[in-house]
């Protein structure tokens, strides 16, 4: 399955560091299960890190809106989004 390949690419590329890859990795997840809850997220981290707080709050948005709203929960407690 190359959504679950490209999810855990971008996992991978996340522990180095290399962030902008990840986000790379993970859109392509998207591409391919458009609903995918765990890729919404795994970008969200990877904005984070890159201080990308907007994209990081709508990914984790998109996340939630699918069943997955640790990002959100997380963030809002944080106050880095509304």
């Amino acid at each position: 399955n190359y959504t679950k390949a490209y999810n855990n690419r971008g996992i991978a590329k996340m522990s180095l560091a290399q962030y902008e890859q990840a986000i790379n990795d993970y859109k392509q997840a998207v591409r391919l299960k458009p609903k995918f809850a765990g890729a919404f997220f795994n970008q969200g981290l990877a904005d984070y890190e890159l201080e990308k707080i907007d994209s990081m709050c709508n990914n984790f948005k998109k996340s939630c809106g699918l069943g997955n709203c640790k990002g959100s929960k997380w963030a809002n407690k944080k106050g880095l989004c509304k």
